[in-house]
């Protein structure tokens, strides 16, 4: 994966939405969007939902099982050569996982949820 700034000042600032305690980015994903992620420190790698990835023509392969903060599990899988961007900051990943966030969350969170931004993109110190 790499990280790339668009301006040589190499930071950057966006606007975002708090809903329910959480934080909403837009993000562009494949330099289409904005599309609405959850900054989520707590999860262990970035994610696209399985519809907005199926939307985007994200080439899928293979499947596991995820788990988040409840005992429920869903099925993932996996996304090839994608790039997250958020104003003038973009991380490209040759794999990212794919689950079906929206589906799983949306009816708790009262809004659609595109994906979540977890620990991978927060390296990037953006935040």
């Amino acid at each position: 994966m790499t990280y790339q700034f668009s301006r040589p000042a190499h930071q950057t600032s966006t606007s975002f939405e708090l809903n329910g305690g959480k934080v909403y980015v837009p993000v562009w994903v494949n330099n289409k969007g904005p599309y609405w992620f959850i900054v989520d420190t707590g999860a262990v790698t970035d994610v696209v939902d399985t519809e907005a990835a199926k939307h985007l023509g994200i080439a899928l392969s293979g499947t596991f099982e995820a788990s988040g903060g409840g005992e429920k599990t869903i099925q993932g899988t996996l996304g090839a050569d994608v790039s997250l961007r958020i104003a003038d900051l973009e991380l490209k990943q040759s794999a990212i996982d794919v689950e079906p966030i929206n589906a799983a969350v949306s009816p708790t969170e009262g809004r659609q949820v595109d994906g979540l931004l977890g620990t991978i993109f927060s390296a990037a110190s953006w935040w």
